[in-house]
């Protein structure tokens, strides 16, 4: 009878740990994004130089969104304990540090006048997680209306409070922006729980100051080898 009551105890413990690991959130990792070009068309012969992944990680609600590829890398740090985030560019071998305030328009992505976001009860899974649909609607750029989902299962405090969609209170796995007059598609592929060091969100001393008009100067000149 003991025997029969210790084995109902172990097996009671193991069963509550495996279901609190798979609906707990997570507060720290990795999350990796496919990109899709929207109007490949558009784009000169140079859309091989572009990425085709973007990654995101996540500690203590600070965050790192980096795409690299050939000639053009750039990372976007945003730390919980600071009012302002850090852009850093990179282009051949010329590598520049601004600081961009939270309500100063980004100069990376392109605005959205006139979004409005609408709700719904819709779900589906992307990379694992259980997310929510939001219709988005806005002025610009086509009119076009689009979907993204979003989750609550990623542990981010206010995480898109850097990009159009700040008043969706969940992670995006999957969403539209236009980044350097390129639109852009992103949808997570794989989120990975794992510990990232604090120095991921300090940005490198390689990297030189740069006023705002400096770098708009470099992301144009950017944009011109790639239209």
């Amino acid at each position: 009878m003991r025997l029969y009551l210790l084995i109902i105890v172990i097996l009671s413990f193991f069963l509550s740990c495996n279901n609190t690991e798979n609906t707990s959130t997570k507060n720290e990792g990795v999350i990796t994004y496919d990109i899709t070009y929207l109007e490949a068309d558009k784009i000169s012969t140079m859309i091989e130089l572009l990425p085709s992944e973007m990654t995101m990680k996540f500690k203590e609600n600070s965050t790192k969104i980096y795409m690299g590829l050939g000639i053009f890398n750039t990372a976007y740090i945003s730390k919980a304990s600071d009012d302002s985030s850090s852009i850093l560019l990179q282009i051949m071998y010329a590598k520049y540090h601004y600081k961009e305030h939270r309500n100063d328009s980004s100069i990376l992505f392109t605005d959205m006048p006139g979004l409005q976001i609408e709700y719904t009860d819709e779900t589906k899974e992307i990379a694992g997680y259980k997310c929510k649909r939001a219709n988005i609607k806005y002025d610009g750029y086509g009119g076009e209306n689009f979907s993204v989902y979003y989750t609550d299962q990623i542990n981010i405090n206010n995480p898109n409070r850097n990009n159009p969609f700040r008043d969706i209170n969940g992670v995006l796995l999957e969403f539209q922006l236009v980044l350097l007059d390129l639109n852009m598609k992103f949808t997570a592929n794989n989120v990975e729980n794992i510990q990232v060091p604090p120095e991921e969100f300090e940005p490198s001393v390689e990297f030189e100051n740069a006023e705002k008009e400096k770098m708009e100067e470099t992301l144009n000149s950017l944009k011109l080898m790639l239209m």
